[in-house]
């Protein structure tokens, strides 16, 4: 098993330590996979969107999480990527 290495950005992350909002940025585990996950998050919450606005590496954030599908990453829900993945267009996190 491959364990994860955090990667070094992480420690410039506006949320880093910010245990109290994890069940906002990634859906409970509880949740059926699927379309049903992936759905969830329809809009960035006010909260995290400004964080995600203020924070120095949420581009990075958001490029290393192009694939993600369940978890806010710089700003943008899973669906919001997929979308614009689908339409060939790179999101910029500062004008969401």
């Amino acid at each position: 098993m491959t364990e994860w290495a955090r990667p070094d950005w992480w420690d410039f992350a506006a949320c880093r330590g910010r245990h109290d909002l994890v069940e906002l940025f990634v859906p409970p585990a509880g949740i059926d996979t699927g379309q049903n996950r992936r759905g969830i998050h329809q809009m960035v919450p006010p909260e995290l969107a400004h964080m995600c606005n203020v924070c120095p590496v949420a581009d990075i954030c958001y490029t290393e999480g192009q694939h993600d599908r369940y978890a806010i990453r710089g700003g943008t829900t899973a669906q919001h990527r997929e979308t614009e993945r689908r339409r060939g267009k790179r999101l910029h996190v500062r004008s969401i």
